[in-house]
């Protein structure tokens, strides 16, 4: 795992809205990660919309979230 995607840090904006956020000037590996990670949660049924930024990623649910810590597990493994 790259050194710059730790700390990654969640936030839940909304019941149904996921921010996460890392620190640092994102490398290029990062960057593929991230899109296919993307990629990935954009198969998820219970994923909506997702907007990766240029430190962060916005990912908005059809349900209601009930795990951050489920959540965190899935960025860490992605990434």
């Amino acid at each position: 795992m790259n050194s710059n995607l730790r700390p990654i840090r969640l936030f839940i904006l909304h019941p149904k809205a996921l921010l996460v956020e890392w620190k640092g000037e994102p490398s290029f590996l990062m960057i593929k990660k991230l899109v296919l990670l993307k990629r990935a949660l954009e198969k998820d049924a219970q994923v909506e919309r997702i907007t990766l930024a240029y430190n962060s990623l916005l990912l908005q649910l059809s349900k209601k979230i009930e795990s951050k810590d489920f959540w965190r597990e899935q960025f860490l493994v992605g990434l």
